[in-house]
């Protein structure tokens, strides 16, 4: 389990340098821009599905021996997401590339996810692309995962991770 507090000090230094890197994109290199954010984006949901399968084990073992459970919230956290479907009748993917035209990046829906699975699309990507707005910085990516990216490609933006970020530091038994 983590149980030692650096994993809180360290999802608030990733938090702090996505929202630096994804305003800051006109003072840095593009390259070390999106660099940056798709490092926090990996480090930080790795950090958080230990997290949150340390306290799917902590509920087990707790269960099982008929303790008393603390407040278990991690794993009930959801992260707005918006939904592109995949639209390439073929299912052709390219030197085992996903290519962003094969969905319908027109016509997204908005939805939730479980922090789980949001951290699993994270890890396990096979299509990852970062989106920017304009002058404005980066704005999030859009994420596949290799089970995932025959149906759909996800958009997840950088404040709704860093708010979701912001919660497991808040409410993580750690």
């Amino acid at each position: 389990m983590i149980l030692d507090g650096f994993w809180k000090r360290d999802l608030m230094h990733l938090k702090q340098k996505l929202i630096i890197c994804s305003m800051k994109f006109l003072l840095l290199p593009r390259d070390y821009a999106e660099h940056a954010i798709s490092q926090c984006l990996l480090f930080s949901a790795a950090i958080i599905r230990k997290i949150t399968e340390d306290e799917d084990d902590a509920k087990k073992t707790i269960n099982k021996h008929q303790m008393q459970m603390p407040p278990l919230s991690v794993l009930k956290i959801t992260v707005p997401v918006t939904r592109y479907q995949h639209t390439d009748e073929d299912k052709f993917f390219s030197n085992s590339r996903v290519f962003l035209d094969d969905y319908d990046l027109k016509n997204g829906r908005a939805d939730t996810m479980p922090l789980m699975q949001i951290c699993n699309q994270i890890i396990h990507s096979y299509a990852w692309a970062v989106v920017h707005q304009g002058k404005r910085g980066i704005y999030g990516v859009l994420v596949a995962s290799d089970r995932e990216k025959e149906k759909d490609i996800i958009l997840l933006t950088v404040s709704d991770w860093v708010n979701a970020i912001q919660e497991v530091i808040d409410k993580a038994n750690i």
